[in-house]
């Protein structure tokens, strides 16, 4: 385990050298300092003068002082790997951001419909610029997410999975689920769910699924993709809700209000919501890093750059009391 944790930690020119020195401490161990020879000396006169018990008690101090230079070696070399791994800790620290990436910025909409408010589009290119400064190089692009109308399909390969839960409930309660029972939004699921043929439903998947591998596939020349958290400014609390008598406009503007997040949903890749950035308003104006699939941890080495140069954990917004 402590091999490839320093092979990580300290790159391959590293721990060339760290090998190499350890290789050495390991080998001083092997020097007995005249241990041997003396003890093959000390047990041959003993047992010519027929002195078992002085033998037996020149073995077991020579055994003693064996086990003590193991330990010490051992020690010695638990203690430079420590210190290697921490002055080199420091140094990454110091020297500033230790992943340089290649990132694309991208501001199409994945939702038609959806609008891209100035505020939104500022702070993701504020946070291009901030992670140029770093020693990133960002490019604008353009992913193939747009002018799909993909929410027919989404809604067809998602609805029944949401209803399934509804069953359940209708389940644990023993009796057949009336409107009253669930939102407004949930009853429409349901409803359409269960009109739905499974051959359209397939047919849906299948088209995400698509849609899913060209984005991936145009995005492999980049480490991460850099676009707004929100299309719009923070809505008000309850003016997108899933109640009244058009549950389904709800569920669309929902869309147009996270559509960034929302295609992440179609594509399966990993994304982290960095709030760098407060509006005028003093709401918080996020961007968003998109990974690679299973690129977690390039996201986090991104955000904990971007949190280190812009850090956000004391800023509060004035709020009327």
């Amino acid at each position: 385990m402590l091999i490839p944790l320093l092979l990580r930690v300290l790159g391959p020119a590293k721990f060339g050298v760290w090998g190499a020195a350890a290789s050495l401490a390991w080998l001083s161990g092997l020097v007995d300092i005249g241990t041997g020879t003396a003890l093959v000396t000390l047990v041959a006169r003993s047992s010519a003068l027929d002195r078992a018990d002085q033998a037996r008690r020149h073995i077991a101090g020579a055994l003693g002082i064996g086990s003590g230079l193991a330990a010490l070696m051992c020690l010695a070399a638990f203690v430079a790997t420590i210190l290697v791994v921490t002055i080199n800790s420091t140094a990454q620290g110091s020297a500033g951001p230790y992943l340089i990436a290649a990132i694309g910025l991208a501001l199409n909409l994945p939702l038609e419909g959806s609008v891209l408010d100035p505020v939104c589009e500022a702070a993701a290119r504020d946070a291009a610029a901030l992670l140029e400064s770093l020693g990133h190089a960002v490019e604008e692009v353009e992913p193939p997410w747009s002018d799909l109308d993909l929410l027919p399909d989404f809604t067809n390969a998602f609805g029944p999975n949401i209803s399934m839960l509804t069953m359940i409930g209708g389940q644990l309660a023993g009796r057949d689920l009336v409107p009253a029972d669930v939102e407004a939004l949930t009853w429409a699921m349901w409803e359409l769910s269960r009109e739905l043929n499974s051959v359209t439903m397939l047919s849906s998947l299948m088209r995400l699924q698509s849609v899913a591998r060209s984005v991936v596939a145009f995005l492999t020349g980049f480490d991460a993709v850099l676009t707004p958290v929100l299309a719009q400014r923070p809505l008000p609390i309850g003016e997108v809700h899933g109640q009244g008598p058009d549950p389904w406009d709800h569920y669309q503007r929902s869309g147009y209000f996270t559509p960034y997040t929302a295609i992440l949903n179609v594509t399966g890749q990993p994304g982290i919501s960095v709030p760098l950035y407060q509006g005028d308003d003093g709401l918080p104006t996020a961007v968003q890093l998109i990974g690679p699939p299973a690129g977690e941890e390039i996201l986090l080495q991104l955000a904990g750059q971007l949190e280190i140069a812009l850090p956000w954990a004391d800023r509060r917004p004035t709020l009327p009391i």
